[in-house]
Formats: structure tokens, C-alpha cells, sequence
């Protein structure tokens, strides 16, 4: 079951950091997009716990991107193994191993946000 969660919140993480990039790039403020998501359907943990975070530039590890990283290999390992095809989750592997590569392994999971930043070309998250 750990698996099970652990790839659907990455995946749900990496979503919502690549349309808060969009939203804000297109004048949406993370103040706004926090507020409003966390009151709509996109409501996750993502949206209750890591957003209100990154509104205060926070940083600080709670679950490392090595770990991360390691339970969405597992789980697309399983799902290789039992054929049961895990195309978002393959990319959602790749989107954290590009991360670790470039911030390291034992930075937080909202590191990933910063992935999102550099490719929109936009800030999102103040840095603390």
C-alpha cells in the first residue's frame, strides 16, 4: 500500500507544481492559486501541506527526494513485473530523477517545484 500512495503523491505533487507554474506565469499569484485549490477539486496534500510551505519559501526536509524517488522506482518495478503498464508513473520517476540530479538526493520533495520553475521560466515559491 505504500507504493500505492507514495506514486500517487508524487504524481499529484508534479502535476500541481506544473500548473502552478502555468497559473502564475499567467498572472496567478501562489497566494490566490493556495487559497482556491485547497478549497476545490484538486484539493490533496499537495494543496493542504506542501503549498502552504512553499508560500512561506520553506524548504526544510520532511521526505527527501531519495526516498521519493526510490518508492515510485519500486512501484514502477512492480508494475513492470505484474504488466500492469505505469506510463505517468515512469514519468513521474524521471521528473524526480532529473531533480536529484540537479539539487541532490537528500533535498526535500518541494525541491521538485523548482524543477517546474525553470522550465516556465517563472518563480513561484519565494526563497527564504
Amino acid at each position: 500500500m505504500k507504493l500505492v500512495n507514495n506514486v500517487i503523491s508524487a504524481g499529484v505533487r508534479a502535476v500541481t507544481f506544473e500548473a502552478l507554474a502555468m497559473g502564475i506565469k499567467n498572472g496567478l499569484s501562489l497566494e490566490t492559486c493556495t487559497a482556491v485549490l485547497q478549497k476545490g477539486s484538486a484539493r490533496s496534500a499537495t494543496t493542504e501541506l506542501a503549498l502552504p510551505k512553499l508560500l512561506k519559501g520553506d524548504f526544510s526536509v520532511s521526505f527527501t527526494l531519495a526516498l521519493m524517488h526510490k518508492d515510485v522506482r519500486l512501484a514502477t518495478k512492480l508494475g513492470n513485473d505484474s504488466a500492469t503498464p505505469m506510463v505517468l508513473a515512469n514519468v513521474v520517476r524521471e521528473l524526480f530523477q532529473m531533480v536529484i540530479n540537479e539539487y541532490g538526493a537528500d533535498k526535500d520533495t518541494q525541491t521538485l517545484v523548482k524543477l517546474f520553475e525553470r522550465n516556465a521560466g517563472v518563480a513561484i515559491a519565494p526563497r527564504g
